[in-house]
Order: structure tokens, then sequence, then C-alpha cells
């Protein structure tokens, strides 16, 4: 498929990648979104990982990097399997404290920017995506047209030290009652990431 890179995880190289995503974390309390993805860039086995979030990712096999849809918008990653014709959308923002609240003059909290900001460009990937679906292009990427493929939309911003249990339930809402395009738009923190993919990794070597 074209703009796609054919990756199989290697649990060798996962184990590596992923413990150098763990010291990141431990090490740096906020991240800003530049030096994540550019952490993230050159760690394909990492990159492909992500989509165990998704049942339908658990053998993914091909990922891009800074993906263009339609020409207009810019994909951070996609994960995606060639056999079930599922991909994951994948948006970074940054890792800070005020990542996905802030304050404004007001006992609760508002969304901030951040993650507003995110949200909006996965909504944006889904109307271009249906736009485009009908294309010889988007057949020919994706392996099959709009009703034979499955795809969802994955932000990842924030880190869990800032999430309280307040914040996490209004997420939690959020993510589970807002539906675009027939499709939930979810989101993780970094925190959050890296423990759905020690999880598998762990279970693997275990095995």
């Amino acid at each position: 498929m074209r703009d796609f890179e054919d990756i199989q995880i290697d649990y060798k190289v996962l184990e590596k990648e992923l413990l150098e995503f763990e010291n990141l974390l431990k090490e740096k309390s906020s991240l800003g979104e530049q030096e994540i993805l550019d952490f993230f860039k050159d760690r394909s086995q990492l990159i492909a990982s992500i989509g165990w979030f998704y049942p339908d990712l658990s053998l993914p096999n091909k990922i891009s990097r800074e993906y263009s849809i339609g020409g207009d918008f810019e994909c951070d990653f996609i994960i995606g399997d060639s056999e079930s014709k599922f991909y994951c959308f994948v948006e970074f923002e940054n890792a800070e404290e005020n990542s996905i609240f802030k304050k404004q003059g007001r006992s609760q909290l508002y969304w901030s920017s951040r993650f507003l900001n995110g949200f909006s460009q996965v909504v944006d990937w889904f109307w271009m995506l249906d736009d485009i679906a009908q294309t010889e292009k988007f057949k020919y990427t994706f392996g099959g047209s709009k009703n034979e493929i499955g795809y969802e939309g994955l932000l990842i911003i924030g880190r869990d030290k800032f999430i309280d249990l307040d914040k996490q339930r209004r997420i939690n809402w959020w993510q589970n009652n807002i539906i675009v395009n027939s499709k939930h738009i979810k989101c993780l923190t970094f925190d959050r990431l890296a423990q759905i993919i020690r999880k598998r990794v762990d279970t693997f070597i275990t095995n």
C-alpha cells in the first residue's frame, strides 16, 4: 500500500524502545508536542504498538508518519492492519499540566485549547476521509472502499499526574458520549499509552 511502511512487531526491539519511552516519562514531568513527536518518529515498533489500544489492531502491520489526508490535513501517525482493514488515526498534543484542562475565572475548569484543537483536527480528518472515500486513491491506500474498512481516531495528550478523579470522569464522559460520523474519538495520556504497551509486552515475554 502506498504511503505505508510494512512492519512486524519485534518484541526485542519494542522492549528497548518502550524502556526509552518509560524513562523519558520518568525523567520529565512535562513534554512539548514536538519533543514527543521527534522521539516517536525514529521508533517504528513503538508507533505500531499504539494500535494495541484497539482489539481490531492486535496484529498491526502498517504504519505511516505525517500522513497527508486529502492534501489538506496531516495526521501524526496511522497504524493499520491490512488483513482486518482497520486503521487508527493518531494525533499527538503536548504533555503538560494544562494540556487537557485550564482555569479561566471560575471554579470549574475549561477544556484547554490544546485539547479542543487536537480533537477538532481528528474531526477534520474524519470529514476529509468521508469526502475522499469514493476515490480510487482511498481504495488503493487503505485496501478497500469506505464500507470495507474500519477506522477510529485517537488523541494522545497530557500526563496522569495532572488528572484527578473528577477530571477523568469528564474525559470519560466526553469520549464515550460525543460521536463524530458514528465514530468515537478516544483520548489517552502518554502514561496510559505506556501502560497499555507494557502490559502487552510483559504478557508476551511471560508466555
